[in-house]
């Protein structure tokens, strides 16, 4: 580890805030203060204690004083993401998510039905039947590289994925994707009400009072799609 030279003008280092990530993406807003104190010598360590920051306000809070809320849709190209995660809950679309590790043209976990059953046949899936990338613009590609991207798209959107009714392979191996959907939508840990069935996103926690209705017929809320 580099010593801090006794020439240095530069305040001490402060320590990690444990919600630094946090502050760092504007999810909260923190005001750290100025730093203080002077520069150490070098036989003295710059580790310093660093004071909890003035917490004045956050996306959430942000959302929740919005009238209408544009729902929103994220892709996100990573290893699997855990389904079930409490942070994650009513922010993740399940239904558009696609599995292209074990599957050259995608696949998807259906619900196990029953769990002594393991005669679950693969079924066939398109999942890029209407797949157009026109909307990307020019790429500035040239013509071979333009041909061979081309033969691609042409290649999955007749394609044929496959959906399974085993354990989602989303749940394996997570880590790095559910910490990423994470810092991109996570929201916090709550149910409708108390014994409510029914999980529900932050802003319409603060702002619905009718909090036991079936999620179905809630206004339409920020959308993510994990794409592992």
């Amino acid at each position: 580890m580099a010593l801090l030279q006794s020439d240095n003008t530069k305040p001490a280092p402060a320590g990690y805030y444990y919600l630094w990530h946090l502050a760092a993406l504007g999810v909260i807003t923190a005001d750290f203060g100025s730093s203080s104190g002077p520069i150490p010598s070098n036989n003295e360590s710059a580790l310093r204690a660093t004071p909890s920051p003035v917490i004045s306000g956050s996306v959430w809070d942000t959302i929740a004083n919005v009238a209408t809320v544009s729902p929103a849709r994220v892709a996100l190209i990573d290893v699997g993401i855990s389904p079930d995660h409490p942070n994650l809950t009513t922010r993740i679309d399940q239904t558009a998510s696609i599995d292209l590790a074990t599957h050259r043209y995608g696949a998807r976990a259906l619900d196990i039905l029953d769990d002594t059953d393991s005669t679950y046949k693969e079924e066939k899936e398109a999942f890029f039947t209407e797949l157009d990338i026109s909307g990307l613009g020019n790429l500035g590609l040239s013509v071979d590289d333009k041909e061979y991207l081309d033969d691609i798209v042409a290649e999955y959107a007749a394609s044929y994925g496959v959906v399974r009714r085993i354990l989602d392979s989303n749940t394996m191996f997570a880590a790095h994707g559910t910490a990423c959907a994470g810092l991109i939508v996570a929201e916090p840990a709550a149910l409708p009400s108390e014994g409510g069935t029914h999980p529900s996103p932050p802003e319409d926690i603060f702002t619905n009072s009718d909090l036991d209705r079936d999620p179905s017929q809630q206004e339409s809320q920020p959308v993510t799609l994990l794409w592992c």
